[in-house]
């Protein structure tokens, strides 16, 4: 069983389990639906074209709720009938799109308004010597490429060496871990 059969059965026994009368599941990831169905093709289309997270179908057969996932290329199609909330059942679902997205990222990070102190400071000690221009030039391009939000305390030193390094060790910069945290504040892990 491939990891998007996994995610599909997980999907369909949570919502099984919330709600009666449930009569189909399919989840696609990738642009491929588990399991297979040609329709849903054209209805993932349809929801791209509208620029929907949610879509819903009535019919004499029952109805048909389409959920997209808002943060990625997930989306869920529920069959069902009975008195099924489906705003109720599009949040179940995004609910476990989120934790499915948070689940695969476990990594410690450092907060931004973190990042951004520990970067000044640098900033500050170098533009002393070097001048500010320098400074800043300095030490975004140690950051070129990286997303300040999603930075490890790894991250975050392999920058500080490479200014270090960069500077030729002149200037003491304060590692990560020496720097006094706020009170009360850490690093923020996701899981």
């Amino acid at each position: 069983m491939s990891d998007d059969e996994a995610w599909q059965a997980i999907v369909d026994k949570g919502v099984r389990g919330v709600f009666q009368g449930i009569s189909r599941v399919a989840v696609s990831t990738g642009g491929k639906f588990y399991p297979q169905d040609e329709g849903l093709d054209h209805l993932m289309e349809g929801m791209r074209s509208v620029k929907a997270s949610e879509l819903l179908f009535e019919g004499g057969g029952g109805k048909l709720l389409a959920v997209k996932h808002d943060y990625g290329d997930s989306v869920a199609a529920i069959y069902y009938d009975g008195p099924v909330s489906p705003a109720d059942l599009a949040r179940l679902v995004q609910l476990m799109f989120t934790r499915r997205d948070r689940r695969a990222c476990n990594k410690a990070l450092v907060p931004a308004t973190r990042v951004k102190t520990v970067t000044s400071r640098w900033k500050r000690r170098i533009a002393l010597v070097f001048g500010e221009g320098f400074a800043s030039r300095l030490v975004e391009t140690s950051l070129k490429g990286k997303d300040k939000g999603m930075l490890t305390p790894d991250d975050l030193e392999d920058a500080r060496i490479a200014i270090s390094r960069a500077l030729g060790d002149c200037l003491p910069l304060d590692k990560v871990s020496e720097l006094p945290r706020p009170e009360g504040r850490g690093f923020l892990i996701l899981r």
